[in-house]
């Protein structure tokens, strides 16, 4: 349907009526600043910001405020005036007439520092300097002391007796020693005389109205006018009248700074005229420059405010109906500037010496306030642009021309003056935009934007991109380049014939040769994956995000990411638009439209890391002291830090690893590490800071060693090992003493030869089964489970007690070789943490029959289970089962196990380390012998696969058979 009539209203503003803002980043009480009047500032030896404030002292480290009050040692809550020494002293000026110092975390005041008891202050302190010898000059109305830098003190008290006003200014003197003004006139002081240079017109009775430094002098008249004068070059002017003045500032010998209840003048001493005003409405107590060369400046009332650039400027979107819109669209033709608005608005701006003057706006027909994505000017000025429901063309003076209507446009690229090619919510087509008719369709699904290549097109997706030929045939590229497969935002070309697909939220993505080649994230130095818009001007490819613009070097090896911020002046960190006209940049952001000369932003950034804390163990100690060793026990220590980087506005990334505990670095945008239980050893905590630019701080460390306890120790474990060895050793000598008196004892007869060597292979079997125990002994010690110990030791002193009592007899009952048997499947299963189960099943009528059988005759089948079977399988699903049945002429015991099966545990066996040298089945083959052969009756031993269907565990089977009345 078309819109056959109707007028887009044009309305004009002047020149005058647009505010061109700088950006200010403002700081205050809600911020975590001590108070809202601030008097004066600084900058420590160590980077971070001090302020006095009417309620309290404030150090700022670029994320976080701490303040300090009276409670902290100050002698007054309100400050007037800081200064910081070349020793890393802090001094303050407090409103009670007394002195401090702040010096490595302690705030040294006139009760507890000896240096500061020599001092008398009986008036305000009105300013402080050094000189290049190191000694420092504290000056009131009427005194003026120095401390040298050996700590004694000097005072040149006033000699004006008219007044409480004498001393007016001072500097450090290029020459040596200090410029001091006073009422009178100018004076050299040096190291004992303060000797008059030269008169000065100066009789107005107040501190502020002057200010001197090295070259020059700066004061308020009798006349109200300030005068300037260069001390060396005897240059005398006046430099005009500025109401209101609160405090004049000279920085770095070329700026001079007039601060008034009005704001602030600006004057280059160069050619002494004003350059600039800032902040006309508030009431500026001082500025301050810190070591990034941003400008600071402290109000009476209102908090901090740090300038952001001078060089990027700020429109805001004043509408019609008093609102403020945001720029969603740029479009620039010629000498003007096409800004589309959330308000469903064109804007328009000329562009003179690079200034935005002569706004017009064009006021949508369509009544919905939807945005404006994108505008066209075709070769007759007429203008096409996509409105959140429709596409529409209006003249140059703003009259209605034609329109699609319920068209949601999301991109456009113009082929030809009859040829756009439109992305919308419901596909992509061909727009003539001289009559506004759909001239094809391309596609007919969600589009997200639009590239026109020479024989396809390129479509974004909120599913990836996708290229379509000019016969319709659709390929999704995500299929054969999954990185291609997330939501795309913006496409565009470099002057190199790359294609840049912007995503949203997986960085941007270049493709050469029809594939991409490289991919840009965070990681690479993007200030975010999640991209808005892209442009590609030159060689050069910028990227709009959420957080912040990037510039993109395409012709460098490493594709350098260059990122401009709120904290570098513009108006917003949230991008909607980039456009360029020349060398200006221009960016809409929902703040209004941003626009800059990119040579003239300084991208200097410092980021200094900084300790702001070590607490162990619940106590404070200074984290100066390295290589410390604490006591065993004192193993809870926290950390505390910060990255100073004043441009990234708190967005610092910490990396950070504690080396002993481990080498991988760890991540964080905390300002403190904490572990709460750090075992004995030696260790080194390493930190780095990297702020929003990238730029990374050098690494702090701080090493410390938490001492061992006593059982930790070396000797104390050596001397538990040697117990452990000598009870062993004592036990193994007891009962090979007790074997060869058995032996010994043994009778001669031929007929109990057998018996005695049957003796002698249980005596071989007995060592093993203590080795063994005693090293699972060893390890329960070791592992301080002392409960498990006890356990274990109780079950082993009972196998070992039976083992003793078997070893003496031929025969044992049944229920004695299985109790046995229960014990030592017992002991394994808990020396192997439950690796396995077991299972003993005795035929009801064989348990009280009576039957007797040679002792331990199945232990070194069950431990040949539990050794070579079950312990190597994966998982703890082991199992032995031990069956015992019967018949007429024999007793059958039949073990079974599921564990890896002969082949496997000879291969096992010969691929590891020997820990000892198993000769149970061997033994019992001999001992079978030997019995079998000393008995009408015979013994049968058989092993077979159990599972022989499973690969894995097969498992063995053991099937031992016992006549009834073995002999």
């Amino acid at each position: 349907m078309r819109i056959v009539s109707g007028i887009i209203l044009l309305l004009l503003a002047s020149q005058l009526g647009m505010t061109q803002k700088l950006s200010f980043t403002h700081y205050n009480i809600k911020d975590g600043l001590g108070g809202s009047v601030v008097y004066c500032m600084a900058q420590d030896k160590e980077g971070f910001l001090w302020f006095g404030t009417e309620t309290g002292l404030s150090r700022f480290d670029g994320t976080n405020f701490k303040n300090f009050f009276t409670q902290d040692g100050l002698p007054d809550n309100e400050i007037l005036e800081i200064f910081c020494d070349s020793k890393g002293r802090l001094w303050f000026a407090p409103f009670n007439k007394s002195i401090a110092y702040y010096y490595k975390g302690k705030i040294h005041n006139q009760t507890n520092d000896t240096l500061l008891k020599k001092i008398k202050i009986t008036n305000f302190i009105t300013s402080f300097a050094e000189d290049e010898k190191g000694n420092l000059a504290i000056m009131t109305q009427q005194q003026l002391y120095v401390i040298n830098s050996g700590g004694q003190v000097k005072e040149w008290k006033s000699q004006n007796s008219k007044g409480v006003f004498d001393y007016a200014s001072i500097s450090k003197r290029t020459a040596g020693g200090f410029w001091v003004l006073k009422i009178d006139g100018l004076y050299v002081l040096n190291d004992s005389s303060l000797v008059f240079e030269q008169k000065v017109d100066y009789s107005l009775i107040h501190y502020a109205y002057a200010k001197l430094n090295e070259k020059y002098l700066v004061y308020r008249t009798p006349m109200l006018n300030s005068r300037f004068k260069d001390i060396v070059s005897k240059r005398d002017l006046n430099i005009g009248f500025q109401y209101g003045l609160l405090k004049i500032n000279i920085i770095d010998t070329n700026f001079l700074f007039f601060n008034t209840r009005n704001g602030v003048y600006y004057y280059d001493l160069l050619d002494l005229t004003i350059s600039r005003r800032y902040l006309p409405y508030e009431s500026v107590s001082t500025v301050f420059k810190d070591s990034e060369n941003d400008l600071w400046f402290c109000t009476l009332g209102n908090g901090l405010y740090k300038l952001n650039s001078e060089e990027i400027f700020t429109l805001e979107m004043d509408e019609a109906n008093g609102r403020k819109s945001a720029v969603m669209s740029i479009t620039t033709v010629g000498d003007e500037i096409y800004c589309g608005t959330d308000l469903n608005n064109v804007i328009k701006y000329r562009v003179v010496d690079n200034k935005l003057i002569d706004k017009v706006r064009y006021i949508s027909i369509d009544k919905e306030l939807s945005s404006i994505r994108q505008i066209h000017i075709q070769k007759n000025n007429d203008i096409v642009y996509a409105s959140g429901g429709m596409l529409l063309k209006m003249d140059k003076n703003g009259y209605f021309r034609d329109s699609i209507l319920g068209l949601s446009v999301k991109k456009f690229h113009s082929i030809d003056q009859s040829h756009l090619v439109v992305a919308s919510s419901a596909g992509v087509y061909i727009v003539d935009p001289n009559n506004m008719n759909k001239r094809d369709t391309i596609w007919t699904d969600r589009a997200t934007t639009i590239f026109v290549k020479e024989n396809s097109y390129l479509v974004g997706s909120l599913t990836g991109l996708l290229e379509i030929d000019k016969n319709k045939n659709v390929i999704r590229l995500g299929d054969k380049f999954p990185i291609l497969n997330n939501r795309v935002s913006d496409i565009g070309k470099d002057s190199n014939g790359v294609i840049w697909v912007a995503t949203y939220g997986n960085g941007v993505v270049g493709i050469k040769d029809d594939k991409p080649f490289i991919h840009l994230t965070v990681k690479d130095g993007l200030s975010s994956n999640l991209c808005k818009v892209l442009v590609c001007r030159g060689n050069q490819v910028w990227v709009g995000t959420d957080k912040g613009v990037n510039k993109i070097d395409a012709f460098s090896k490493d594709y350098k990411v260059t990122k401009y911020f709120a904290a570098d002046g513009l108006v917003s960190d949230n991008i909607n638009a980039i456009a360029f006209k020349d060398s200006v940049i221009y960016v809409g952001t929902p703040a209004g439209l941003t626009y800059f000369t990119e040579k003239n932003i300084s991208n200097f950034s410092d980021c200094l890391m900084r300790w702001t804390g070590v607490t162990i163990n619940g106590n404070a100690v200074e984290a100066d002291n390295n290589d410390i060793i604490l006591p065993a026990g004192n193993n809870s220590i926290k950390f505390d830090y910060v990255g100073i980087s004043f441009r990234s506005n708190g967005d610092v990334l910490y990396k950070y690893r504690l080396v002993g505990l481990d080498t991988a670095w760890q991540e964080t945008r905390s300002t403190f590490v904490s572990y709460p239980s750090l075992p004995s050893g030696s260790y080194d905590f390493q930190i780095q800071a990297i702020n929003k630019y990238g730029i990374n701080s050098e690494i702090l460390n701080y090493r410390f060693l938490i001492n061992q306890y006593y059982y930790e120790k070396s000797w104390f474990r050596l001397l538990v090992a040697s117990s452990i060895f000598a009870v062993m050793l004592l036990g193994f000598l007891f009962l090979l003493k007790r074997f060869k008196k058995r032996e010994i004892e043994k009778t001669q007869i031929n007929s109990k030869i057998s018996a005695l060597e049957q003796l002698a292979l249980k005596s071989q079997m007995n060592p093993h089964f203590i080795f063994n125990s005693l090293n699972s002994i060893q390890q329960y010690v070791m592992d301080k489970d002392v409960a498990g110990a006890n356990k274990f030791i109780s079950g082993f002193s009972r196998l070992i007690r039976q083992t003793l009592d078997f070893s003496s007899k031929q025969k044992i009952g049944m229920q004695e070789e299985l109790d046995y048997l229960t014990n030592y499947l017992e002991l394994e299963k808990t020396r192997l943490e439950g690796a396995f189960d077991y299972s003993i099943d005795v035929d009801p009528l064989i348990v009280n029959s009576g039957h007797t059988i040679p002792p331990m005759i199945l232990q070194p089948f069950v431990e040949n289970s539990v050794r070579h079977g079950v312990r190597y399988r994966k998982d703890n699903n082991g199992r032995i089962q031990i069956r015992v049945t019967s018949d007429a002429d024999h007793i059958y015991f039949v073990l079974e196990d599921n564990g890896v099966g002969r082949t496997q545990s000879k291969n096992l066996k010969s691929s590891m380390p020997i820990e000892y040298q198993s000769k149970g089945m061997t033994l019992t083959a001999n001992r079978v012998e030997l019995l079998n052969n000393s008995s009408k009756q015979k013994m049968q031993v058989t092993v077979e696969d159990a599972f022989p269907e499973d690969e894995i565990y097969p498992g063995t089977r053991v099937i031992v058979t016992i006549p009834n009345h073995f002999v």
